[in-house]
């Protein structure tokens, strides 16, 4: 879930609103949601930790600013790469 659905299932009148709860990355199962104070978080490779709305929320976001600020420096490095392969095609084209 994206720090902006959190915000969006964090009110009172969203409890025992259905909703769909994943059992898999394709199977989906109709649900209800009960307590909407807190939330179970992906944290990576199967593990899952239960924290409340806000805290999944921050956590959300500075991932993203870290997924954000890591693009940026690919981006750079893949410059940097795509210069170094024009200047090797260059270089084999002046030895043909």
């Amino acid at each position: 879930m994206s720090a902006r659905a959190l915000g969006a299932v964090s009110s009172d009148k969203d409890e025992g609103k259905e909703t769909l709860v994943p059992l898999s990355n394709s199977v989906y199962v109709r649900g209800k949601a009960c307590d909407v104070d807190k939330v179970l978080l992906n944290v990576g490779t199967g593990y899952f930790v239960e924290k409340p709305t806000p805290a999944a929320q921050k956590h959300c976001e500075d991932r993203s600013g870290m997924i954000n600020g890591n693009i940026g420096s690919l981006a750079k490095v893949l410059g940097e790469k795509r210069q170094n392969l024009e200047m090797c095609m260059a270089v084999m084209q002046q030895k043909m």
